[in-house]
């Protein structure tokens, strides 16, 4: 998509004050890469990327969540998450900007899952560089993995999702979560960032989330299940 036809849907969306507010989203999410020294803008196709778990036809790219937007989202829901040291999972961690976003909004453990090795290693190196100019304390884990294969650990009960995979994918890890839930009682959110009407039904007729809250944030639109 050009970026004139991105502004002209922003236009129609949301009229001037959305575009107003992308453009400073935009200029925060180079500020916070300058800041701590990190690489999490720049898009990314996998195609020559190394991927030894999962399908590289079902996925689709790397593109970085805005900073501005996770910190309005995240902050309420890493204070809550806090009380049961509950952790935060980033399902497709992509360079792993959504994991530095929930661990300075308050997440104590946040756990990254992403089936290009490439962009794991470079997850790593971001978060060890964000953490030293941070001060940040929480721990952050990054799998290597296919996210329809991981198995869901109890502690995890925050799930986050910025434009996911194909609708097999999701049901899968979906099926997963609800799984591990009955296994380990305790409650569950699902943030969805960006989220296409198809995966709202989809996520309506898997029947075991239900939606809470849909909320604006910079631009960015987020729904949240549990």
């Amino acid at each position: 998509m050009s970026a004139l036809t991105r502004l002209r849907n922003v236009v129609r969306s949301g009229g001037i004050s959305a575009v107003a507010a992308k453009a400073v989203g935009v200029v925060a999410d180079w500020h916070f890469d300058w800041r701590y020294g990190v690489d999490t803008n720049r898009p990314r196709q996998f195609d020559g990327l190394t991927i030894e778990a999962g399908d590289l036809q079902r996925a689709g790219y790397y593109e970085g969540s805005r900073t501005l937007a996770l910190k309005r989202v995240l902050t309420p829901l890493a204070a809550e998450a806090a009380r049961t040291q509950g952790t935060f999972v980033d399902v497709g961690c992509g360079k792993g900007k959504v994991l530095m976003a929930a661990a300075a909004a308050g997440f104590p453990t946040v756990r990254g899952i992403e089936f290009a090795r490439e962009l794991c290693e470079l997850a790593r190196e971001n978060w060890q560089t964000f953490q030293s100019r941070s001060g940040v304390q929480a721990e952050c884990t990054v799998i290597e993995a296919d996210a329809a294969a991981y198995a869901i650990q109890p502690d995890e009960q925050v799930f986050f999702f910025f434009n996911p995979f194909e609708a097999g994918i999701l049901r899968a890890v979906l099926d997963n979560i609800a799984a591990s839930a009955r296994a380990t009682p305790r409650p569950i959110t699902l943030v969805f960032a960006l989220a296409s009407q198809p995966y709202r039904q989809m996520i309506a007729d898997h029947g075991v989330f239900a939606p809470v809250r849909e909320q604006r944030a910079w631009g960015c639109q987020f729904t949240c299940y549990q």
